[in-house]
């Protein structure tokens, strides 16, 4: 087994991406509070895309591996972003769904009790 070269990273580089990370967790915060309807569950997925990106490629120096290796690191977030995509088509399919009065005349007494 070849044993890879050594990179030498600036500590300055490791305090800019920290400071990123802390201005993008207080970015979620923030967001969090604001309850932007649709976009109050896409915009955090997104933020937090963006800081497992800055971790990624700086902290576990995925910038200085071959590019099959990051290729490949591609396959299980492809993965994570379909399942995403079909969870949120489902849904969008379930928030059209109207229940039928009968299941709901049946229902409504368990739902006095809570």
């Amino acid at each position: 087994m070849q044993e890879q070269g050594k990179h030498t990273v600036p500590t300055s580089t490791f305090i800019v991406v920290w400071i990123a990370l802390l201005i993008l967790t207080a970015l979620t915060v923030m967001v969090a509070e604001l309850h932007i309807g649709r976009a109050s569950v896409l915009v955090p997925l997104v933020i937090a895309s963006a800081k497992a990106g800055l971790v990624l490629w700086f902290f576990m120096h995925l910038k200085y591996e071959k590019r099959l290796f990051k290729l490949l690191l591609l396959m299980p977030i492809g993965t994570l972003l379909v399942i995403l995509l079909l969870t949120f088509a489902d849904g969008k399919v379930r928030a059209n769904t109207r229940v039928p009065a009968e299941v709901l005349s049946r229902l409504r007494p368990y739902a006095d009790k809570l």
